[in-house]
């Protein structure tokens, strides 16, 4: 049987005593460093071209646990055998794996809520002793052999063995130096957006908040784009919101090219392929996909930009732009929402005096009107919803997201709520990840699967609800 203990040292997190009395090898340590060392017969797994998921059945989706294909599965003595195999291969590798995620997850989870080098340094070792393990080359060899025989195997072991290349493409054991390269390097992009300040005034040349006199909240950046009228102080605003792309675009630029060399260990063109991999499709058949949505709304599309850059210019006392309209113009920073255009009732009052809390709860309220349970009190107690008060020096994330940190029922969502519309749509947004969460975290759906069925339907779920 296997075993395994993760210890968290100051800065990495340690995989040690993994041990099988069976067909796959135990994997090195990683050491006291954070450094991954290289895995078991690291270089001799060749590349070769990624197992792609089979395409998606033309069948209704059900809001109904996972269940195996339809079609028939071989039950011979050599079949079973292999079905015998690849399951204990998967219990081997999901006990692991799921200990490591949650590991990892708390690591992310302290450097997103409180950024600060000794958090990213935890976060960057964790993640490497989980690279060590999912990129082994003898689980991809494992895998991959396993595969090659899945006519024999039901489609619920198919996809889980699927998942697992996919993990193991984000960190190829055969490049060990390079995948460790790459973790530091998203821990150190992630830790400089975390503790991003953001400045309406002139920088000094360092010192406290960025060497801002007088540092401001995504929210205050919302706040002016939401409401102000003032063209200049909405040109500012929106400026300052995009400060962080100078600072961020040397880590950008070497991501970009550490990530598709990754991708490409295990086969995939790029790393854009292997992501597009998790939809069962390919970048053409993705691409075709999206040109065919963005020719169908085009008409309409460009009908709407024209009669709403009319009205904005109308509303700045601005000419009409011939190309295209500035982007501060517009009531949000990613110009991804045209509210506000026309005469609507204007919701803010409505959760004026309201505290914060109220408008979480609110969104609960909404699912559990719906059937679905009340949030544990360990959500509550263990996520982050409210904006860092006043005189407290940490630096949190200031984008709202939803957290799965066991693959089981530990769900969390990092927030900064304050009492107005834009928060308790975002609130309901947000749970709306966490539930979709919750409904997957059932004995019937394997780990490896509990991702739900990709991640635009996910972001779907959310702003369905919202």
């Amino acid at each position: 049987m296997w075993t395994s203990r993760i210890w968290v040292l100051s800065g990495a997190t340690v995989l040690a005593g993994a041990a099988l009395a069976g067909s796959v090898r135990a994997m090195e340590p990683v050491d006291k460093g954070g450094r991954a060392p290289e895995p078991v017969e690291a270089h001799s797994a060749p590349a070769a071209e990624p197992v792609r998921a089979e395409p998606a059945r033309a069948e209704p989706v059900r809001a109904e646990p996972v269940r195996a294909a339809a079609r028939a599965i071989p039950a011979d003595a050599d079949s079973l055998r292999l079905q015998a195999e690849t399951a204990a291969f998967l219990d081997f590798y999901t006990e692991i794996w799921v200990g490591m995620v949650k590991a990892v997850n708390e690591a992310d989870w302290l450097a997103s809520t409180d950024a600060n080098d000794v958090h990213e340094g935890q976060r960057t070792g964790a993640e490497q002793a989980m690279a060590a393990f999912t990129g082994n080359a003898h689980i991809v060899r494992t895998t991959r052999r396993l595969l090659s025989a899945r006519a024999q195997l039901p489609e619920l072991q198919v996809r889980q063995l699927e998942a697992i290349l996919r993990l193991a493409a984000e960190s190829p054991g055969t490049i060990p130096d390079v995948v460790s390269t790459r973790i530091a390097e998203e821990s150190r992009a992630a830790s400089l957006m975390d503790s991003f300040v953001f400045c309406l005034t002139h920088r000094k040349d360092s010192g406290k908040d960025g060497g801002c006199p007088d540092p401001k909240t995504a929210n205050d950046i919302d706040d002016i784009l939401a409401d102000s009228r003032d063209v200049a102080a909405r040109q500012r605003a929106w400026e300052a919101s995009k400060e962080i792309g100078p600072t961020l675009r040397p880590s950008l630029e070497r991501l970009q090219k550490l990530r598709n060399q990754i991708a490409r260990e295990l086969g995939y063109s790029s790393f854009f392929d292997l992501k597009v991999d998790e939809y069962g499709m390919s970048v053409p058949e993705m691409m075709a996909v999206l040109g065919g949505i963005s020719a169908d709304v085009a008409p309409l599309y460009a009908e709407l930009q024209r009669w709403t850059v009319r009205e904005l210019a109308g509303r700045y006392d601005q000419p009409i732009p011939a190309g295209l309209p500035p982007a501060h113009w517009f009531p949000n920073r990613w110009a991804q929402e045209w509210g506000g255009m026309v005469q609507a009732a204007d919701l803010d009052p409505y959760f004026a005096g309201r505290p914060p809390e109220w408008i979480v709860q609110q969104a609960e309220g909404f699912y559990v009107s719906m059937g679905f349970p009340s949030l544990s009190p360990e959500f509550w107690a263990h996520s982050d919803l409210y904006p860092v008060r006043p005189g407290d020096p940490r630096s949190k994330n200031a984008h709202a997201s939803a957290w799965h940190m066991d693959m089981g029922r530990d769900v969390r969502s990092l927030m900064s709520v304050e009492s107005d519309s834009s928060w308790f749509f975002t609130s309901h947004h947000e749970l709306g990840h966490v539930y979709y969460y919750l409904a997957y975290a059932d004995d019937s759906v394997p780990p490896l699967l509990r991702d739900g069925a990709n991640r635009g339907f996910h972001e779907a779920i959310g702003e369905l609800a919202s």
